[in-house]
């Protein structure tokens, strides 16, 4: 069971276990980001933690792709988005006691973490293909049981979104109009993919049916949370003298 649903501004996909929205978001693009010093994907990812503590109250595990490629064989590293910054920012913007101008600080200081992480994550820097390798070596010398009760068990690994457990499975697919989809990593997430274009925002959002998650909610959260921190960015910013 299967269907299409089409429309100037998004192309929908449902199936019985699936959903999936894609989506441009023609407000504005990257263009109007950079006149602000902000970064395009780190500004995206930043509306995208919002979006989640709007929609559950709550911070989002999340995984953004980050390329190797500056290495032989290189692929790919988890950029681990979902940062102190981040959830302090989230937390901010809909607290009507905190002044606009400590908002845009906190949304700076998340865009200048997500950037140091993603340079580390590209310089083969980041903790989860090591953690990986970790648990091929312990499956391969019977060491994997005790390994999970000590490290990887239920506790901060998975709750982080070790074991395939983010809620958030995110990817910068590029700034051309080439976009695409993957489904949420686990059962109580999403999946976004983005691309970014000097004027618009290309985005796919999918969920698992019947999970208690809502990609439709999702995607209008989602560009509500771009708008508003545009505002502030748009209301705060200071060009450099």
């Amino acid at each position: 069971m299967h269907g299409f649903v089409f429309n100037a501004n998004f192309i929908g996909f449902q199936s019985s276990t699936i959903n999936c929205k894609l989506s441009h978001f023609r407000e504005f693009g990257k263009g109007v980001l950079k006149v602000y010093g902000t970064h395009p994907d780190a500004f995206v990812q930043a509306a995208i933690q919002l979006t989640y503590h709007r929609m559950h109250g709550k911070p989002g595990s999340a995984y953004e792709t980050a390329t190797t490629r500056q290495f032989y064989h290189g692929r790919t590293e988890t950029c681990r988005t979902c940062t102190l910054e981040t959830v302090d920012f989230a937390k901010a913007m809909d607290d009507v006691d905190t002044e606009e101008t400590t908002k845009w600080n906190l949304l700076k200081k998340s865009l200048d973490k997500h950037q140091q992480l993603m340079r580390k994550a590209q310089g083969n820097m980041g903790c989860d293909r090591h953690m990986f390798g970790m648990q091929m070596i312990a499956k391969e010398n019977g060491m994997f049981d005790q390994l999970v009760g000590e490290v990887f068990g239920p506790g901060a690994w998975t709750k982080s979104g070790g074991d395939g457990q983010f809620k958030l499975s995110t990817s910068l697919l590029g700034y051309t109009p080439m976009t695409g989809g993957m489904v949420a990593m686990c059962a109580e997430g999403y999946g976004v993919f983005y691309s970014i274009e000097d004027d618009c925002i290309n985005y796919a959002v999918s969920n698992w049916v019947g999970a208690g998650t809502d990609h439709e909610e999702f995607s209008r959260v989602f560009e509500d949370s771009l708008l508003d921190m545009e505002r502030l960015a748009a209301c705060n910013y200071s060009a450099p003298l």
